[in-house]
């Protein structure tokens, strides 16, 4: 099997749960969605939380990256005691809240170019509901992404041998080939199934 094959075999058994139940994951999404616009009041309290919510989870893709590469380049994956809390370390700095406005993480980190230019973009959108939908649909598709790669961490951990296969390819090609494969499972799974 050769390393594009095997990475998409990897992948599409990682993305496989959100695959067999998308209208029941969209629901869940969009369900806590909901309740948090509850709890925003009002509709631009909630447009701020959206923009955190987002920023946070562009923030931990870009470290899971780096991290994945930094495995690949040590030529070993972790165990899966030492995964869990490096993953509990990513998701603890990429954290965001929302103060006087403005989306700021909460170790205190400034928002990078590109994470400033990505939420400028929703300015664009005129129309309130419609920038809404707009970061409900990326936020749908950052968390579907997000689930992916949880689910790839699990498999990794339970399959060493073969999770080091992917190592010995070459760090960067075969990390940044790994994470192009997540995102297009990733767009796979926000159509829905007609019922």
């Amino acid at each position: 099997m050769d390393r594009s094959e095997f990475l998409s075999e990897l992948v599409e058994v990682s993305a496989k749960p959100i695959f067999q139940a998308k209208n029941y994951w969209h629901k869940s999404v969009y369900d806590t969605l909901e309740t948090r616009k509850k709890a925003a009041g009002k509709i631009e309290n909630y447009e701020s939380t959206l923009k955190a919510g987002i920023v946070s989870m562009k923030k931990l893709w870009a470290k899971h990256l780096k991290m994945m590469e930094k495995w690949a380049q040590n030529g070993k994956i972790p165990g899966t005691d030492e995964m869990g809390k490096a993953i509990e370390n990513i998701e603890r700095e990429s954290e965001t809240e929302v103060s006087k406005g403005r989306v700021v993480f909460k170790n205190g980190d400034k928002l990078n170019g590109d994470e400033l230019d990505f939420i400028k973009r929703y300015s664009s959108i005129e129309n309130l509901n419609e920038r809404i939908i707009s970061m409900e649909e990326d936020y749908l598709y950052l968390r579907i992404r997000d689930y992916i790669i949880l689910n790839l961490y699990q498999f990794l951990a339970q399959n060493e041998e073969m999770s080091n296969n992917i190592l010995k390819w070459g760090a960067h090609g075969s990390i940044k080939e790994l994470f192009d494969l997540i995102s297009k499972y990733a767009d796979r799974c926000m159509y829905t199934d007609l019922e």
